[in-house]
């Protein structure tokens, strides 16, 4: 999220919630949203938000000649396993899907907030992706939810990855 780009980037905020059991989504986004807005209404980005994401909807998103060529971040909420996204009707994952991410040259950070994602996320890394958040273990709701808001809110204040990472991994 620079100013003065002449492409205003996206940050696309995905959840899913297939087994209705992840209590806290909901004010994930909200929180992830309050610390947006700012930025968004400042120009320096754009929010594009899907819940209930099922495969065709992830990749529409991907698609749409609005967004295709200014994707910056990826945020994934719901369940994960080390090696897939559990969306709504469908579960998407592994070499394939990394494979996808990586055609979006734009794309700057992955945040996958799902339990636990980390061979996926060492992947992605691996492939060439500048940035991933992931998980080691399974983490509550309401840690997730207090982790995104404090990365975004750092983040929207203009902070490389690494600084808000540090500070909501602290707090």
């Amino acid at each position: 999220m620079t100013p003065g780009t002449s492409i205003t980037p996206v940050v696309f905020l995905a959840f899913a919630n297939p087994r209705n059991d992840l209590n806290k989504l909901a004010d994930e986004h909200s929180a992830i949203r309050l610390m947006l807005d700012k930025a968004a209404r400042e120009g320096l980005c754009e929010i594009v938000e899907r819940f209930n994401l099922d495969i065709a909807g992830l990749i529409n998103v991907f698609q749409d000649k609005k967004y295709v060529n200014r994707i910056a971040i990826f945020h994934f909420g719901g369940h994960a396993g080390d090696f897939e996204l559990v969306l709504d009707r469908s579960q998407v994952g592994g070499h394939s899907f990394n494979k996808f991410l990586l055609k979006y040259p734009a794309l700057q950070l992955v945040f996958l907030n799902g339990c636990p994602t980390f061979e996926q996320a060492a992947d992605l890394l691996q492939s060439g992706i500048p940035a991933i958040i992931s998980t080691l273990d399974s983490i509550p709701d309401n840690i997730a939810k207090k982790f995104a808001a404090r990365f975004y809110n750092g983040l929207v204040e203009g902070q490389s990855v690494a600084s808000p990472f540090e500070q909501a991994r602290l707090a």
